[in-house]
């Protein structure tokens, strides 16, 4: 039987991931022989072999592209580990992986900023008791939808972040519980894009609280779409609040206020 030993953390610690980097090394040093290759690895390593107890662990990861779908999944200790890419230039780090999920978490609450999503299905997808906190992220294009909160699961904005591509759905709440709060944060929107189905979808009993925003931009399509007792409150009830260019009426008590 593999009994694992988690080295505990007596002060703040940074791993480091790199294009050029090997999953063979430490990730302890940021260059070529000491930093990781994939940003799972780093995130492996994290969960699996250590205790952070009351320190800050962040995985720092460098400009390029990064063609893997990143789970990020529980740890131990009090704090919260980060996810960090470019928090001044997000394009810089880009996650973009074929198919599936760019990024996504189902148990550990985590923080995840500077980063390009793109490529994907889902951009960015919390399932379960999870919570993730996001800022200075871009969104570029997505199969299916750009971040999206499920089965009790929840998305909270610590600062702000932009829109470059199009997808069928920006940012959606599925299932009871489930909820993505903004507030009081600069939503930036470059190049028109498209979002075919809704910018903003609350279905059974979910929430979307979107309030105080600035709004930079525009896109096309409907603004929202809310039923089965979802809800999207802006604090204001306009109609033309959300990005968007089209309605739709609100189905089977999904409210929008």
């Amino acid at each position: 039987m593999r009994v694992c030993v988690r080295e505990p953390l007596t002060a703040n610690r940074t791993f480091y991931v790199r294009t050029d980097g090997n999953d063979n090394n430490t990730g302890l040093v940021n260059d070529a022989s000491g930093a990781f290759r994939t940003i799972q690895k780093a995130v492996n390593v994290v969960s699996s072999d250590l205790d952070l107890v009351t320190f800050t662990c962040v995985i720092q990861v460098g400009a390029g592209t990064y063609a893997e779908n990143v789970r990020l999944l529980p740890c131990v200790g009090t704090t919260v580990p980060i996810l960090r890419g470019d928090n001044t230039t997000p394009g810089n780090v880009v996650i973009a992986p074929a198919a599936g999920e760019a990024v996504a978490t189902a148990s550990q609450p985590w923080i995840l900023e500077g980063f390009k999503l793109t490529s994907a299905s889902i951009g960015l997808h919390v399932l379960g008791p999870a919570l993730l906190t996001i800022k200075n992220l871009d969104f570029g294009a997505c199969g299916s939808l750009q971040m999206a909160a499920n089965l009790g699961g929840a998305i909270i904005t610590s600062g702000n972040y932009s829109i470059s591509g199009s997808a069928p759905i920006h940012m959606a709440t599925f299932s009871s519980g489930s909820a993505i709060y903004l507030d009081g944060r600069t939503i930036t929107l470059t190049g028109t894009p498209n979002f075919s189905s809704a910018f903003a979808v609350a279905e059974r009993a979910s929430s979307i609280v979107a309030v105080n925003l600035t709004f930079t931009g525009s896109a096309t399509g409907a603004r929202y779409f809310v039923k089965s007792n979802g809800v999207i409150d802006t604090n204001s009830g306009s109609s033309t609040y959300l990005p968007g260019n089209s309605l739709i009426a609100p189905q089977t008590g999904g409210q929008y206020l």
